[in-house]
């Protein structure tokens, strides 16, 4: 979709790493990489920039004569639903004996962040240990849908969809976030009420073969619904 990109490693000494993609069209002009680079947080301008520049294109150069480039993926969940050997999560590449590094694209670059994994593993197994009693089987199921979608690819199925319903207080929110975070930041995954339609829609086809989680839709329209459930179908 942008042609060739550039895949930056932003070394900052509070914020840590930020890992972005450049347009190379951007490098054949001065002002429009000074652009796009300011926007990631870099004013460099003058000498400095040209340095950059010149730096920029030496290594783009080397890496085309040293090797081929790496295809950014649009998408996140399998690669081929079919062949199933390898898995985009985040800026990772899982594959069956190692992980790579997967550039972002302009589709996936906004949520790679909320795919960071934080905490430990202690503290996730406790949260998920809280739904481990009786009469809570519906939050299991649901927190359960979080682990299982990737195997959707394997039902022969387009998705699966399930709406829960019920009082205040009753554990609906707290399920789904926990399902939610299975992948990466549980409120920043989900899209909420204000958020279209046609917004959510976009979000799932990014998503792929990871959930796709919508809170409070107690004010849709029925047209909405059924327009949304005809699309996931």
């Amino acid at each position: 979709e942008l042609g060739e990109v550039i895949s930056f490693a932003l070394h900052l000494p509070k914020d840590g790493i930020k890992r972005f993609s450049v347009p190379l069209v951007s490098l054949t002009s001065r002002e429009e990489l000074r652009k796009s680079l300011s926007t990631k947080g870099i004013t460099s301008y003058g000498d400095e920039l040209n340095r950059i520049m010149k730096y920029t294109q030496t290594w783009v150069n080397e890496l085309q004569q040293t090797g081929a480039a790496d295809k950014s993926h649009t998408q996140f969940g399998w690669v081929d639903d079919t062949t199933m050997d390898g898995f985009v999560w985040g800026d990772r590449l899982i594959l069956a004996d190692e992980v790579k590094y997967n550039p972002p694209s302009g589709k996936t670059a906004s949520f790679i962040k909320y795919m960071q994994p934080t905490g430990s593993a202690e503290r996730q197994k406790e949260i998920m240990n809280f739904f481990n009693r009786d009469e809570l089987e519906l939050q299991q199921f649901v927190v359960c849908m979080g682990f299982a979608s990737p195997l959707m690819a394997l039902t022969g199925l387009f998705s699966f969809q399930a709406h829960l319903n019920g009082g205040t207080g009753v554990g609906k929110t707290t399920a789904l976030y926990s399902n939610t975070s299975i992948w990466g930041h549980p409120v920043k995954l989900c899209t909420a009420s204000k958020d279209s339609l046609y917004s959510h829609m976009n979000r799932m086809e990014r998503f792929k073969n990871l959930v796709g989680n919508l809170d409070e839709r107690s004010n849709v329209t029925p047209k909405e619904v059924s327009e949304y459930l005809y699309c996931s179908s």
